[in-house]
């Protein structure tokens, strides 16, 4: 007999009764339905003649309503036809779409829990740590996907089972589909991979709690139990099976109550996937939808809902249990911060970094950290935050917003902060700030601003940040600065504007700025500096106008930078120095002056300044000198330099003329590629920029090595040609390798740039003869550690700039002989936990580190 699985109301069907054999008597069928008002048939019955040959019959049927309908047929006389081939289900639905939606959101609730795990596992192997995973919680899943594995394999496969299933419930269908065994088993390979991981990676000495070890006893003891019983015949085989399908429900109604436990204990989410709570979401909700859909199909089936009480009770456990204290305690719990409303007096740094799909962060609630002192949120795509966002944050000191997708900032954003010290909002999108958004930050020195599309700012936007001593707003759009900007900012010492759009600096610009010492305005297309652009800037060492496009500079307009130490102008379209443009400035040592068109230097200015080192690479040779010969020996070599030289082709060098001084006391070096010896009355190309080899020069303080050749080692160099050599740089080799002992006796180098190189290694005794390095320079390089003793003598050194190299991680114990050392940058390398130095090093004196673009996770050793 044959006959449809579902009908859909209002649909006719067949049902097909074929007669294989003739009976050797009469008999007739009468057809009986457990809910009569679900379908109509007709005939009702069938009579089927003594020796009829084989024929088909044919019972035409009809759905009136929803539901799940038996139809039993029953034969007169029993023994010529078998009941059991006389019976059939059908499913009656109210729309064949939504059989097709239930078919879809199955599969899709399906894979949702099939994937779960995966995010938790990745997560652990990212880290290389499994802290923040509960044990407990393993322990209890495995042992919940053990006894449904066994479950769902003895039924499918196990004839046995089979049998005294439909000896039990000779009308049922098998319970178990090959998909439900291949995610059962697919779920303890997945539950046995994070068992594994809890054994290689970090597990921060965790354990599984006795009240789990009873839970696990017993569930064991209620098996053995239940395994005696049907060993003596008190039980069915087949009850085992249901047992181990109740302690897989038991399980997934409590086993993540030990994962909410502990994130509560630790008031964190830090090593536990969100994703997979909200994948384990998904697929409730959407198993619960099911059934929702069948109930409405199938509207007289209750069992259509609640037939399988272990899948229900899966679904709930999923979404109801745990989601709902995992979830509903705010979104903060999504980003892996401490959970809100609770109380941790220890917790003094928060940082946010994900990439999830939230745009808009209300509220960050400072009450649940009372001694907040460090906030920071990093590589989001948070786009706009609420009102008030830092509430009662009164003890917070440092706030950084960089790498984020911020469009504005509401001007009460800061209001709870009083006392914040630093403050970086960096590298996003906003185009204007509120001009009372940093009103009562009284306590701010350090403000960034850098690399956002800010295109003009308030008028007193700083006017509270009276102890304001670093600003900078690099890499906006900025085309015109506005004196009252600056106007209560007397305590400011750096200012940094460079990368903007600024083609011209008005008269008193900075008159405000009484304390500044350090101002960078480069890259920023400027064109026009007018006779007072800098007045009133009496402290300025430091001044930076590189990478524009000044051609000349007006009368005094450097006067006023009685302090001015060191400038740099280099990139820009200079033709000629005029020494009016600077009057007298005994302080000015060392000038940039390089990729400009010089053709011409007033005499006058090298005798009014106190220049120790001017770099004129990339500029016209000035063949006719300096005029006049009363000038000391520094100026009759400096004139040398423009007469004698004669350009050298076959090396490849430009017709330009570069080089260095130390005042009053000789020519240092030529600083170009592959500059030959000609100062030196030498007709070879000098290597690497040296020196010739064997050649003393006492009055050289300053060697320059830049060039594009195709040196790879370097050997040595000999200091003993330079007795009184204060700075050593290499800038732009290919140089990969340094021979051993490279600065033997000097004793007197104060200063080295080891940059933009190929460097892949440094040997350990590199540094072994320079014992009296106040700064040390070794950036943009290839090297992805650093030998433990490198820096073992550096007594002296106070500022080392380590950044951009590529740095994995450091020895234990690299810093240590550095107790002087005041001033670190460690920003753009590859650094992971290599920050543990900080634990073990006497840093008392360290004022400041910088820590940009790392790959840390943790800034927990940065604290001494």
């Amino acid at each position: 007999m044959s006959a449809p699985d579902v009908l859909i109301v209002g649909e006719s069907g067949r049902i097909e009764l074929k007669l294989t054999s003739p009976l050797n008597q009469s008999a007739s069928i009468t057809f009986l339905n457990d809910q009569e008002n679900l379908l109509e048939w007709s005939p009702k019955s069938i009579l089927i003649p003594q020796n009829s040959p084989a024929s088909n019959f044919t019972i035409k049927i009809e759905a009136l309503k929803a539901g799940r309908a038996e139809v039993t047929g029953i034969s007169n006389p029993k023994h010529l036809i078998s009941d059991s081939n006389l019976s059939f289900k059908i499913t009656i639905g109210n729309s064949r779409e939504l059989i097709s939606t239930s078919f879809v959101v199955g599969w899709a609730y399906f894979l949702a829990w099939s994937i779960c795990s995966y995010p938790q596992i990745w997560l652990n192997y990212k880290r290389k740590s499994v802290v923040g995973l509960s044990f407990d919680f393993l322990a209890l899943n495995i042992i919940g996907h053990v006894s449904y594995t066994i479950f769902n394999l003895c039924f499918y496969f196990s004839e046995f089972f089979q049998d005294e299933y439909f000896t039990r419930f000779p009308n049922g269908q098998t319970p178990v589909l090959l998909n439900d065994v291949f995610s059962t088993s697919h779920s303890l390979l997945v539950c046995l991979v994070m068992i594994f991981q809890c054994f290689v990676y970090q597990n921060g000495k965790q354990s599984i709690s006795y009240i789990t070890w009873t839970l696990l006893g017993a569930f064991m003891t209620i098996v053995g139990v239940n395994v005696f019983f049907c060993s003596v015949g008190a039980l069915h085989w087949l009850d085992i099976l249901y047992t181990l399908s109740y302690i897989k429900l038991a399980v997934t109604l409590t086993k993540y109550i030990p994962q909410a436990v502990l994130n509560c204990r630790r008031k964190s989410t830090v090593g536990w996937s969100i994703e997979r709570v909200l994948l384990d979401l998904i697929g409730g909700v959407l198993s619960i939808l099911q059934m929702l859909i069948n109930a409405y199909n199938y509207a007289a089936d209750e069992q259509c809902s609640y037939g399988y009480e272990s899948g229900l009770g899966i679904t709930v456990g999923y979404n109801k249990l745990y989601t709902c204290d995992v979830i509903n305690t705010t979104e903060i719990i999504h980003m892996n911060w401490h959970r809100p409303g609770r109380t941790d007096y220890d917790v003094k740094y928060v940082q946010i970094q994900f990439d999830g799909f939230y745009e808009e962060f209300d509220q960050f609630y400072c009450f649940s950290f009372e001694n907040l002192e460090q906030f920071g949120i990093s590589g989001t795509k948070i786009q706009k935050f609420g009102p008030n966002f830092f509430k009662d944050c009164n003890n917070l000191k440092h706030i950084s917003i960089s790498s984020n997708g911020v469009k504005e900032l509401p001007a009460d954003l800061l209001l709870g902060t009083s006392i914040l010290d630093q403050l970086d909002i960096t590298n996003n999108d906003f185009e204007i700030l509120p001009e009372a958004i940093f009103l009562n930050l009284n306590q701010l020195t350090h403000l960034h601003l850098d690399f956002n599309k800010i295109k003009d700012l308030p008028p007193k936007i700083f006017s509270s940040l009276s102890n304001l001593k670093l600003l900078s707003i690099r890499g906006n759009q900025i085309t015109k600065l506005n004196p009252k900007w600056f106007e209560n900012l007397q305590n400011l010492e750096f200012l940094q504007m460079n990368n903007n759009k600024v083609k011209e600096l008005p008269d008193n610009t900075f008159v405000y700025l009484t304390g500044l010492t350090h101002l960078e305005f480069a890259n920023n297309g400027l064109q026009t500096l007018n006779p007072n652009s800098f007045a009133n800037l009496k402290s300025l060492k430091t001044l930076y106008l590189s990478e524009n496009d000044i051609t000349g500079f007006p009368k005094n307009v450097f006067k006023p930078l009685e302090n001015l130490t060191f400038l740099w102008i280099n990139d820009n379209k200079i033709k000629t120095i005029h020494s009016d443009s600077f009057g007298m400035h005994n302080n000015l040592v060392m000038s940039g002056m390089s990729n400009n068109k010089i053709e011409a230097i007033d005499e006058k200015f090298i005798d009014n300044v106190a220049l120790t080192h001017m770099f004129l690479e990339g500029n016209i040779c000035i063949k006719e000198g300096i005029k006049g010969s009363d000038r000391s020996v520094m100026k009759q070599k400096l004139k040398q330099c423009f007469e004698n030289y004669q350009p050298r082709q076959d090396v490849g060098v430009d017709e330009e003329c570069s080089f260095g001084y130390s005042s009053g006391s000789g020519l240092t070096l030529g600083y170009n590629d592959l500059y030959t010896c000609t100062v030196l009355n030498s007709t070879e190309p000098i290597q690497v920029n040296q020196h010739c080899p064997g050649k003393n020069d006492n009055d050289v303080k300053y060697v320059q090595n830049k060039y594009d050749g195709f040196y790879e080692d370097y050997n040595q160099f000999h200091c003993i040609s330079f007795p009184n050599l204060e700075q050593f740089g290499i800038i732009k080799t290919q140089i990969r390798k340094f021979g051993p002992n490279f600065f033997k006796n000097c004793n007197n180098l104060r200063f080295i740039p080891i940059s933009s190189n190929g460097l892949k290694e440094l040997p350990e005794d590199f540094f072994a003869g320079t014992k009296n390095l106040g700064d040390l320079h070794i950036s943009d390089n290839n090297f992805d550690t650093l030998p433990e003793n490198i820096f073992s003598n550096l007594n002296e050194l106070k500022f080392l700039s380590l950044e951009f190299n590529g740095i994995k991680n450091f020895p234990p114990k690299v810093f240590s002989s550095l107790t002087t050392m005041s001033f670190l940058v460690l920003s753009g390398n590859k650094i992971t936990n290599g920050l543990k130095i900080f634990k073990i090093w006497n840093t008392h004196k360290l004022v400041t580190t910088i820590l940009r673009n790392l790959q840390t996770t943790s800034l927990a050793h940065c604290t001494s």
